[in-house]
């Protein structure tokens, strides 16, 4: 018995070592890779394991030359509920992204008192319908999109497909600047659609790595390509261990859910390119 539980001490202080080892070298990628692509996928495994310990990177990427990952340091920081990041969070309400703003906004609400948040805020303009087309002037007001049906380039991805769609329609409904009718007509100003163009599993070093890319594109009402996006995402669990067919299609859930929030980011800023309130 003793033997026994001396292995699992062992084995369970390993296990931790491993762990704050990759919280570091998470921490090292998102501040100082070149890559923004690397940069992202770093804050979006740094921002899942909710570690205490990755708060000074993801604070000090809210000045990051990517407004992706901005606003994805700023989410984490209120999910990591630490009240030492209200500084910073305040100081990216005056982020020139209405993205990385709107994170912010939403990040302080979890850290701070509400009477105290609503105090700080003012109240913006009463949205109003406008519709525009590519070479119109940009119409400021609410933006309204139909969301289709997603495609699937790969077939071991074709369980995901409507998850993906219901994705991206809570992403764009949670924006006030953005209505979703999922019925759609020739007077909604953008259709967006897009697909499921990698799901992967592979081996690298000690973990096995499940990577899911997609794609958005967004449409005018007659159809005219406007703008695609793309987002991509890699879940890790160590090499070795046994996985399942329900816990490998949990893993690849949770790659796609990455994938698809990491596309919303450029999606929803080309939106409020286009018209959906002032920047």
């Amino acid at each position: 018995m003793r033997a026994i539980a001396v292995l699992l001490f062992t084995l369970n202080f390993a296990a931790r070592v491993a762990w704050a080892d990759q919280i570091d070298s998470l921490a090292r990628t998102l501040e100082n890779d070149p890559s923004e692509k690397a940069r992202i996928a770093a804050g979006l495994a740094l921002g899942r394991r909710s570690d205490p310990r990755s708060l000074s990177a993801f604070i000090r990427a809210l000045s990051d030359p990517s407004h992706v990952v901005r606003a994805l340091a700023a989410t984490a920081l209120g999910h990591l509920g630490d009240l030492r990041a209200i500084p910073a969070l305040e100081k990216a309400l005056s982020d020139g992204s209405e993205s990385v703003r709107s994170r912010a906004r939403e990040a302080l609400a979890l850290l701070r008192p509400r009477p105290y948040l609503e105090s700080d805020l003012t109240a913006g303009p009463v949205p109003t319908r406008a519709r525009i087309t590519p070479r119109e002037p940009p119409l400021r007001g609410r933006l309204h999109v139909v969301v289709k049906q997603m495609a699937v380039k790969t077939p071991a991805a074709q369980f995901l497909s409507g998850r993906m769609r219901d994705l991206v329609v809570s992403e764009l409904a949670s924006a006030p600047e953005v209505s979703v009718d999922g019925d759609g007509d020739s007077m909604h100003q953008f259709i967006v659609d897009g697909s499921i163009t990698r799901l992967s599993r592979d081996e690298s070093g000690p973990w096995t790595e499940i990577t899911c890319e997609v794609k958005i594109t967004i449409s005018n009402s007659r159809g005219a390509l406007l703008s695609i996006v793309s987002g991509g995402a890699t879940v890790q669990t160590p090499r070795g261990s046994s996985l399942s067919r329900s816990v490998e299609e949990a893993l690849q859930a949770e790659a796609l859910d990455n994938a698809v929030r990491g596309a919303h980011e450029n999606l929803y800023s080309f939106l409020m390119r286009q018209g959906g309130g002032a920047k």
